[in-house]
C-alpha cells in the first residue's frame, strides 16, 4: 500500500515539476493563481512522500506504532493533494471560460470603436486587433494575430510612412496618429501594451491649408511692402512676377498693360519658365479671338478668368501650341484694377492640373490689386516728385529771405537767397537751432517767434533792424494737428526802400518842420504878442501915473491874467516839445478814474454859473494804470474846451465805462459843434476851428494834440464825434490795471 503511494506521488509530483516550466518555455497564458495551485499540489503530493518513506523506515526498524501513524498520515496528505489538484482543476476551467467570455466582450467593444486598435500581451505577441485597424492596415487578424508586434509594424509600414507618432498614408490621402500605452493589474503588474490609432486626416489636411494660407499671405504681404516704395514701374512688375512664381507656386507669370488708343496688351516683365513664349504671342483685349483668352477675358470681364485646360480649351487655341511647348496647363488672368480703373492683366501659368483653386484665385486677384495700387501709387508719387522739384525751384528763386521752423524751432527748410545770405550750406542750416537766424526773422534776445504765432493763429508781421540792415518779417503759422505745427518766416530787406523812405520821409518832415515853423511863429508871435502888449501897455499906464486904488487893481488883475496865459502857452509849446523828442515822463501806476473826475469837477465847477458838469462812472469800475496827473490834465483840458465852446451854456457830462480791457472815458457838451471836414485836424498842432466863435476864444491850439500824444502814451486812443450846433464828445482810452495771482 505504501509502496503505491509512494509510486503515484513520486510521478504526479515528478509531472508537475516537469509540465509547469514547459509551459513557461511555450509562453502559454498561464495565470499567477494557476502556477501558485500548481505548487502547492505538489507540495502536497512530495511531503505524502516524505511521510510514507517514513513509515517504511519506521517498519524496517520495528516501531510499528510510530510506523501506522506515519502511514496514516501520508496517506492523509496524498488525499488533500489530490483534492486540492481537483478543485484547482474546477476552478481553472470556471476562469478560463469567464476570461474566454471576457475576451469576446472586449473583441466586440473594439471592434465597434471608430479607432484601429491592437494588444500585445507581456511577451511582445499580437493578443487582440479589431477590425478597424485590420482594415486601415490591409491585414487579416489571423496573420498577425500570436506573431510579434515587429512583424505588425513591417506589415503597417508598407501601407503607411512612419514620422515619429504621424502615419501618414502612401497615397497621401490618409493621416493616423499612433498613441500607445501600457496594461497593468491593479497591483501595477505588466500585462501588455495597446496601441491606438486616430483618423486625423482632416485636422492634418487643415493645418495644411492654413499653413499654404500663411505661406500666401506671407509672400502677399511681402510683395505689398516691396512694390508700395517703388517708383520704377519695370521693378514694380518684376517684383509681382517674381513672387508669383518664387512664392506661390506659378510656372510663369507675365504682367501687361493697356495701350491708349489700342487693344493691345503690351508685355512688360515676366518671370519663370519663359523660353521665349511672351515674346511669341500676341493678346489684345477686344472681340477678336486674340481677345478671347484669360489676358482679354479678365480685362472686359473686370474680374478672374481662368483656362482649366489648355489643350483642350477651343478659347485658347491661339496660344495652346507655344503652351503646351513649354508644358503649361492651366492659365489665369487676373485684371490689375484699382477704384474702376484698369491698367491691364496678370497671366499666371501652371504645370499642374487644378492649380486655380478657390484659394490660389483669391491670392493671384490680391496680388492683381496690390499691383494696381503700386502703379496708381507709383503714378502719384511720381507727379509728386514732380510737384516737389517744382516747388522747390520756385521756393529757391523766392527773392525774400524764407525760413520754416517745426514747433522744437528746429530749421526744416531754407531757401537758397537765405544760404547765401548766411554763407552756409544746407546741411548746416536744415535741423540747427532758429536761434541761427536770430536778427532776421525775429529781433535779437526776444526768442523764436513759432510758439506766439502758432497761439495767434494769423499772421504776425514787424520790422526787424539789424545793424544797417531793415527786414520786414512776416510770420505764417500752420497747424497739422494737436501735437504738430511750423511756421513760414518770410523776410524782406526793406533797407533800400526805407533808405529811400526815409529820405522821402525826412524831406516831408523838413517841409513840415518849416511849414509849422512859419505857422508856429506866426501864431506864437500873434499869441505873445497879444499878452506882452497887454503887459507892456498896463505896466506903463502903472509906472507913468497916479492911479486910484480901484483901477490900479484891475490893471494888476489883467497883468496876472496875461502873464498867466503866457505861462499856459509857454507849458504847452515845452510838453509839445518834450513828446516830439520822446522826452515826456510818464509815471504809470494804478488810480481811480472816478477821484481823477472827482477833482476835475471840483476845480471847474465854480468857473462857469451857466454851465452845470454832470458825472457817470460805471459801478464796480477796476483801477486804471497810467499818469494821474497826466491823465487830469487830458481831463482838464476836454473840459475846459467844453466850457469855452459852449459860450450859452448848458450841461457837460462825462462818463467812465468798461470797454474791454479798457477804460473809456466821454467828455460831452452841448455846445458849437465842429464841422465834419475839421474833425480830422483838430488834433494836429494849431489845428483850431476857424470860426468866429473860436476867433474870439483865446486857445494856443495845442491842447487837444497833447492830450492826444499822452493818450497814446498810454496805450490808449483818443477820438471825437460832433455834428455842428449840437454839440461834442470827447473820447479816450485808458489800461485796467491788471492785478496778477499772488499780487
Amino acid at each position: 500500500m505504501l509502496e503505491f503511494f509512494q509510486i503515484i506521488g513520486f510521478t504526479a509530483a515528478l509531472l508537475f515539476v516537469i509540465l509547469v516550466p514547459y509551459l513557461f518555455t511555450k509562453r502559454f497564458f498561464l495565470t499567477l493563481h494557476t502556477i501558485r495551485a500548481t505548487y502547492s499540489v505538489v507540495f502536497f503530493y512530495l511531503l505524502s512522500m516524505l511521510l510514507v518513506n517514513m513509515a517504511i523506515i519506521l517498519r524496517t526498524l520495528g516501531h510499528l506504532r510510530a510506523y501506522e501513524l506515519s502511514e496514516s498520515l501520508s496517506i492523509i496528505v496524498f488525499l488533500i493533494g489530490t483534492a486540492l489538484f481537483l478543485k484547482n482543476t474546477t476552478s481553472e476551467a470556471i476562469l478560463n471560460a469567464e476570461l474566454e467570455r471576457e475576451r469576446d466582450l472586449a473583441k466586440a467593444l473594439m471592434d465597434r470603436i471608430g479607432l484601429a486598435i491592437f494588444v500585445t500581451d507581456r511577451y511582445g505577441k499580437v493578443s487582440a486587433i479589431n477590425r478597424k485597424a485590420c482594415t486601415l492596415f490591409s491585414i487579416e487578424a489571423e496573420e498577425v494575430l500570436g506573431r510579434s508586434e515587429e512583424d505588425l509594424k513591417r506589415r503597417i509600414d508598407q501601407v503607411f510612412e512612419v514620422d515619429g507618432d504621424l502615419f501618414k498614408g502612401r497615397k497621401g490621402d490618409l493621416y493616423l496618429r499612433c498613441r500607445k500605452g501600457e496594461l497593468c493589474t491593479k497591483k501595477g503588474e505588466f500585462l501588455g501594451s495597446i496601441s491606438i490609432f486616430e483618423d486625423v486626416t482632416e485636422s492634418i489636411k487643415k493645418e495644411e491649408r492654413l499653413r499654404d494660407l500663411n505661406k500666401r499671405l506671407s509672400a502677399l504681404l511681402d510683395v505689398s511692402r516691396r512694390i508700395v516704395s517703388l517708383i520704377d514701374l519695370e521693378e514694380i512688375f518684376e517684383a509681382v512676377c517674381r513672387s508669383a512664381v518664387e512664392r506661390l507656386g506659378a510656372k510663369m507669370a507675365w504682367i501687361g498693360t493697356l495701350e491708349e488708343g489700342s487693344f493691345e496688351i503690351r508685355p512688360r516683365a515676366s518671370f519663370g519658365t519663359d523660353s521665349g513664349y511672351v515674346k511669341a504671342i500676341r493678346v489684345t483685349w477686344d472681340d477678336s479671338e486674340l481677345g478671347m483668352g484669360p489676358g482679354g477675358m479678365s480685362i472686359k470681364g473686370r474680374g478672374p478668368a481662368i483656362e482649366e485646360d489648355v489643350s483642350n480649351s477651343e478659347t485658347f487655341k491661339p496660344w495652346r501650341k507655344e503652351a503646351m511647348k513649354r508644358g503649361y496647363k492651366c492659365v489665369g488672368g487676373f485684371p490689375l484694377m484699382f477704384k474702376g480703373e484698369i491698367f491691364g492683366t496678370l497671366l499666371v501659368y501652371s504645370d499642374k492640373e487644378g492649380f486655380f483653386t478657390k484659394e490660389i484665385k483669391e491670392t493671384f486677384s490680391a496680388l492683381a490689386s496690390y499691383t494696381a495700387i503700386a502703379i496708381k501709387n507709383a503714378s502719384l508719387l511720381m507727379d509728386l516728385a514732380g510737384a516737389k522739384e517744382e516747388w522747390e525751384t520756385i521756393f529757391d528763386s523766392i527773392s525774400d529771405l524764407v525760413c520754416i521752423h517745426d514747433d522744437s524751432h528746429r530749421i526744416i527748410r531754407a531757401n537758397r537767397p537765405l544760404k547765401e545770405k548766411l554763407g552756409l550750406p544746407f546741411s548746416q542750416i536744415v535741423g540747427r537751432d532758429c536761434s541761427l537766424v536770430e536778427g532776421i526773422f525775429y529781433k535779437e534776445g526776444e526768442g523764436c517767434p513759432h510758439d506766439k504765432v502758432v497761439e495767434a493763429g494769423l499772421p504776425v508781421s514787424e520790422e526787424i533792424k539789424r545793424e544797417d540792415e531793415v527786414y520786414y518779417v512776416t510770420s505764417y503759422p500752420y497747424r497739422i494737428d494737436e501735437k504738430r505745427s511750423f511756421t513760414i518766416h518770410v523776410a524782406r530787406d526793406v533797407s533800400p526802400y526805407r533808405r529811400l523812405a526815409l529820405a522821402e520821409e525826412e524831406k516831408k518832415r523838413l517841409e513840415e518842420v518849416n511849414r509849422f515853423k512859419t505857422h508856429f511863429v506866426s501864431l506864437v508871435s500873434h499869441e505873445l504878442r497879444t499878452p506882452l502888449t497887454s503887459l507892456i501897455g498896463f505896466t506903463e499906464l502903472l509906472l507913468e501915473k497916479d492911479l486910484e486904488k480901484e483901477k490900479e487893481r484891475k490893471y494888476i488883475a489883467i497883468i496876472h491874467n496875461e502873464a498867466k496865459r503866457l505861462g499856459a502857452l509857454v507849458s504847452d509849446i515845452l510838453d509839445l516839445s518834450r513828446i516830439e523828442a520822446g522826452k515826456l515822463e510818464i509815471r504809470k501806476r494804478p488810480f481811480s478814474i472816478r477821484s481823477a473826475i472827482s477833482r476835475i469837477t471840483d476845480l471847474y465847477s465854480p468857473r462857469s454859473e451857466k454851465h452845470s458838469i454832470l458825472v457817470e462812472v460805471e459801478e464796480g469800475l477796476p483801477p486804471a494804470f497810467g499818469d494821474i496827473e497826466k491823465v487830469e490834465q487830458i481831463l482838464g483840458n476836454l473840459v475846459d474846451n467844453a466850457i469855452k465852446y459852449s459860450p450859452d451854456g448848458g450841461k457837460i457830462w462825462i462818463f467812465a465805462r468798461r470797454n474791454g480791457r479798457m477804460i473809456e472815458v466821454e467828455v460831452k457838451d452841448e455846445g458849437i459843434g465842429i464841422p465834419a471836414e475839421h474833425i480830422r485836424t483838430i488834433f494836429e498842432p494849431f489845428g483850431r476851428v476857424d470860426t468866429s466863435t473860436v476867433r474870439t476864444t483865446r486857445g494856443t491850439g495845442l491842447g487837444l494834440t497833447i492830450s492826444k500824444r499822452i493818450v497814446e502814451l498810454h496805450g490808449g486812443e483818443m477820438w471825437v464825434e460832433s455834428e455842428p450846433g449840437r454839440g461834442s464828445s470827447f473820447f479816450f482810452t485808458l489800461p485796467i490795471h491788471e492785478t496778477r495771482k499772488g499780487d
